[in-house]
């Protein structure tokens, strides 16, 4: 005989149900197999129909993901790769702009990359073209009106053709009367004034068409990709196709440079870091799995000391996965990448499952029957449901939190536990039955399977797991004390140093990441170069409203410049005047007669000297551009030479214009407290001048989605956290019960809060995902043992702890071998996930083995055992 106690309102019925499932798997092995096998194949089929999505978008807030859904809908993709060229040696000039154009021919067919550029090549040719000249009246601004009217004036036109003749004079004139010729009255000007109005703030070499350093010894190139960078598989492709363009250029010039193979190419931007970031975390993940699969398998031998039992003890954990993802296939067809982490979470707390219907088996002898597998899931049939409760309440209280990832991360995860229960109690036995079946006779009425007998060695976690909990329950007053005194101590830390959110971006890359390396020479070889903020302007009433708004909002750019906030931005009004200021300027032509000024122009030159009949073609240019009777369009502007800076400003949709401006920090925007500072200051300035702005690009989408993550993660695990203790009182009721319950995940939290705090270490969105987990695996060791506890209270603490605690050590160190690995990873971000994962599960460990005997011995001292004429007497 037996004595059970089923406590008042507890949730009685769970071994029951338990019993029946082990029952049917024992009993039906085959059957049972077979019908996960085809359910398994359902899953997979029904998976491999779904859509994945990997996009920055799909992490980020809706607001960003439509500014960058409408910057790809109307500009096309705008990511970029750096190439930083450089050779130790003076004058090796020629040899570095040989080698980027031996670059860009290489790439000048490759369909995934844009424009490769490293200079204004013909920069020069471009603003005497008659195309250009004819028009170039109308890019002077407001500031150039008098200077204008004045120059379309007789005095003006002689003034002009005189200075003209005073250049001629000049020593190495030759390259100025060739300029004269086609420009007698400077009407470049006018260009070349607005073009240099919004100045990069690089630092280039003075006079060089191209975009060499000062000393001499580095070329940066440029080169604009039709990928995005959140593609793994076009950004690999990109990254190839770069390399073998380097080697291609490489190659081709030793023969005209010496030097060729001691030139050296650095890689930076977007993707760079997108390309790199994938190799690191790739490597890293596929060690980890290897060597957790290693880990997890040995410790599992070591507890259980057969390979077989290991290998088909995995097989629950496998169907279990399978099946949560074709239950979640069901109902969502398309998923975001990152939210299929949560198949890692699923084998980590799935395979505890089966260590906990396992380690009660280990206590019968060396043959097991039927019965002691219906018995076995009898015993802890009770806590493995309520573990699986709130477990899955806990993941599902993210669809109330979030949105996006992290809600189908929630809605998977707790899927797929669902899943890997029922399958632990379904094919654990069958497969324990046939092993019984090709072991021994059919015909053998005592068939049995034989697992390894329990063996407490003094020095075996297990062992020493009970010892430290049967000292606790003994000293329990003492125990309680000390951590209480041990609690306040760290709430009260915590209230003077509370966690902190992780404000730069490079500490979760790889420590010896060349992207952040090379952006760093970067800003100290040419200035500060980043990947710009994006500003879109859109109006449904067509490009002349939005070149005006970009218009209104320079000044406001400008000031942010002076104040240092600022280093330089490129906008669509550099090349194409806004309709406001060209009807100025119209308005001055309109009072001029062209053939007049025409006539003004040939007499001035005869009076210097010049011949007039070799200035015929540009006079015709004079008499056109005064003519001018229509504001220049952005297609025309794009027309006459200027498209490539045009096109990737400002777009003409069907609903909208849109015009983008590409704002270049002056400080680096990895650390959040700079781009907090610069988004603050760009809304303001557009609010001063009325205009509406969406603030979009590489840091805008990473900020905004690490935020977006990490508050929706500690939003989700508050959440989780309070449905986790409203469910356990629902479930428990007693209220001392509860706390013994809820013991140890509230201590593991605060003291693992409390020393990744002391310790300097900062949260962000990739290592605040395993919360979850953490509080998942913490509330489980407290409700296995409380829920033994609470069966039989008369057995004692020291005789649950005998019989729990070592299936509580082994699924603590399962976990810990899962994901306690990443602490070793190169990239610092996964790192600082198993780290995390190693102290929040350890902690809670030790608060199960130390605080929770301690809590239920003084339980039980003060008799609060339910009342013994509610006890139910059970004979098996």
């Amino acid at each position: 005989m037996s004595v059970v106690e089923r406590p008042r309102g507890s949730f009685s019925h769970g071994f029951g149900i338990t019993a029946a499932c082990a029952g049917i798997g024992w009993r039906h092995p085959w059957a049972v197999l077979v019908g996960f096998v085809v359910l398994a194949c359902v899953s997979i089929r029904s998976g491999c129909g779904m859509r994945f999505r990997s996009g920055v978008t799909d992490l980020a807030p809706s607001s960003i993901a439509r500014s960058i859904e409408r910057i790809e809908r109307s500009f096309g993709i705008s990511n970029s790769l750096l190439l930083l060229v450089s050779i130790d040696r003076e004058g090796e000039e020629e040899c570095l702009v040989e080698f980027a154009g031996g670059i860009a021919s290489a790439l000048a067919e490759e369909p995934k990359v844009a424009d490769v550029r490293y200079g204004v090549a013909d920069f020069e040719n471009r603003l005497v073209d008659r195309a250009l000249l004819s028009r170039a009246l109308l890019f002077a601004g407001p500031e150039d009106i008098e200077e204008l009217d004045r120059l379309l004036s007789p005095d003006g036109i002689r003034e002009t053709v005189r200075k003209q003749g005073f250049l001629l004079d000049l020593p190495g004139a030759e390259d100025s009367a060739r300029w004269i010729e086609k420009d007698p009255l400077e009407l470049r000007r006018f260009v070349i004034r607005r073009l240099g109005r919004a100045g990069s703030g690089l630092r280039f070499r003075k006079g060089s068409p191209w975009f060499l350093s000062e000393d001499g010894k580095s070329l940066l190139v440029r080169i604009k990709g039709r990928v995005r960078s959140s593609n793994p598989g076009h950004v690999r492709l990109l990254m190839a196709a770069v390399d073998r363009a380097i080697e291609t250029s490489r190659a081709s010039l030793a023969q005209q440079c010496p030097h060729a193979g001691e030139v050296a190419v650095g890689r930076a931007g977007g993707y760079a870091l997108a390309f790199e970031s994938a190799g690191t975390m790739r490597r890293d993940l596929q060690v980890n799995i290897g060597v957790s699969v290693l880990l997890v398998l040995t410790v599992l031998w070591i507890a259980w000391r057969r390979v077989v039992i290991v290998v088909l003890g995995a097989l629950p954990v496998v169907f279990g996965v399978i099946l949560g993802f074709g239950i979640f296939s069901i109902f969502v067809r398309e998923v975001v990448v990152l939210a299929l982490v949560s198949g890692a979470v699923l084998a980590a707390l799935g395979i505890d499952f089966v260590i906990h219907l396992l380690e009660p088996l280990r206590g019968k002898g060396r043959c097991v029957v039927g019965s002691d597998v219906e018995g076995a899931a009898r015993h802890v049939g009770h806590s493995l449901v309520l573990a699986a409760i709130t477990t899955i309440v806990a993941f599902l209280s993210f669809v109330l939190a979030s949105d996006g990832f992290l809600r189908a991360m929630g809605v998977l995860t707790a899927c797929g536990i669902a899943a890997c229960l029922v399958s632990a109690l379904f094919v654990l036995p069958a497969v324990l039955s046939v092993c019984r079946s090709r072991a021994v006779p059919a015909s053998d009425p005592d068939a049995a399977t034989r697992l390894p007998r329990r063996r407490f060695e003094r020095l075996s976690p297990a062992a020493l797991g009970v010892r430290l909990g049967e000292w606790s329950a003994a000293n329990s007053r003492l125990v309680l004390v000390f951590a209480s005194l041990a609690s306040a101590a760290c709430g009260a830390f915590l209230v003077m140093h509370p966690p902190e959110v992780e404000t730069d971006l490079r500490r979760i890359h790889a420590s010896d990441s060349e992207a952040v390396r090379v952006q760093a020479r970067l800003g100290e070889t040419f200035g500060f170069i980043d990947d710009p903020v994006l500003l879109l302007i859109g109006d449904p009433r067509g490009a002349g409203r939005v070149l005006d708004a970009v218009a209104r909002l320079e000044p406001e750019l400008e000031e942010l410049s002076r104040s240092g906030s600022v280093a330089g931005w490129t906008a669509v009004t550099t090349f194409v005047p806004p309709p406001v200021e060209q009807e100025d300027v119209l308005a001055i032509l309109t009072r001029k007669d062209a053939t007049g000024i025409g006539a003004a122009l040939r007499r001035a030159l005869q009076e210097e000297g010049f011949e007039a009949a070799a200035f015929n073609e540009a006079i015709e240019v004079v008499e056109s551009a005064v003519g001018r009777t229509k504001i220049l369009s952005a297609d025309e502007v794009a027309g006459i030479g200027f498209a490539e800076e045009v096109r990737p400003l400002l777009s003409s949709a069907r609903r909208e214009a849109l015009a983008m401006i590409p704002v270049r920090p002056a400080l680096t925007l990895w650390e959040a407290e700079h781009r907090d500072r610069l988004f603050s200051d760009l809304r303001r300035a557009c609010r001063k001048v009325g205009v509406e702005v969406d603030i979009a690009g590489l840091h805008a989408a990473s900020s905004e989605a690490a935020s977006f993550v990490v508050e929706h993660f500690v939003e989700g695990t508050g959440i989780a956290l309070g449905a986790v203790v409203l469910l356990v009182t629902l479930l428990l009721r007693r209220g001392s019960r509860i706390v013994a319950a809820l013991v140890p995940v509230t201590l593991g939290c605060l003291w693992t809060v409390t020393v990744w705090s002391w310790l300097g270490w900062k949260v962000h969105f990739m290592n605040v995902g395993i919360l979850p987990m953490i509080l998942g695996v913490g509330i489980d060791d407290g409700i296995h043992l409380v829920s033994r506890y609470a069966r039989a209270p008369a057995e004692g603490v020291n005789a649950v702890l005998r019989s729990t605690s070592p299936a509580v050590v082994l699924t603590t160190f399962t976990t810990l071998a899962a994901f306690g690995t990443l602490a070793f990873s190169s990239t610092q971000g996964l790192a600082s996930v198993g780290v995390l994962c190693t102290l929040g599960v350890s902690s809670c460990l030790l608060a199960s083995l130390v605080v929770l005997p301690a809590v239920l011995a003084l339980e039980g001292e003060a008799g609060g055992d339910g009342g013994r004429d509610e006890k139910a007497v059970v004979r098996e």
